[in-house]
């Protein structure tokens, strides 16, 4: 790496710098485990049936067209379920 010795940065904007990616990286872990929660087969992707666990687990009441249209709304591709790149993609759209 090189490095230019004359680029200087105050204590205040290394610290709102390091914040920053801390804040990043902590909400990158969150959506990591709630993803997992989704991921009931362990693939690396949603399908309507972790949704449904989910939805039943915190008694929402759902239809078999609202969770198609979930998956479909998410999903980038188009394979028929949403992988953690597509779920990221959903909480990071608009930042």
């Amino acid at each position: 790496m090189n490095y230019d010795s004359d680029v200087q940065i105050s204590y205040q904007q290394f610290v709102n710098v390091a914040s920053t990616v801390l804040k990043e990286r902590s909400e990158e872990i969150e959506l990591h485990k709630v993803f997992a929660e989704f991921d009931v087969y362990g693939k690396g992707a949603i399908e309507a049936e972790g949704i449904k666990r989910v939805l039943t687990k915190l008694e929402i009441e759902h239809t078999d067209d609202e969770i198609a249209l979930m998956i479909e709304t998410a999903d980038a591709n188009g394979d028929g379920k949403v992988d953690l790149h597509e779920f990221m993609q959903m909480f990071t759209r608009g930042n």
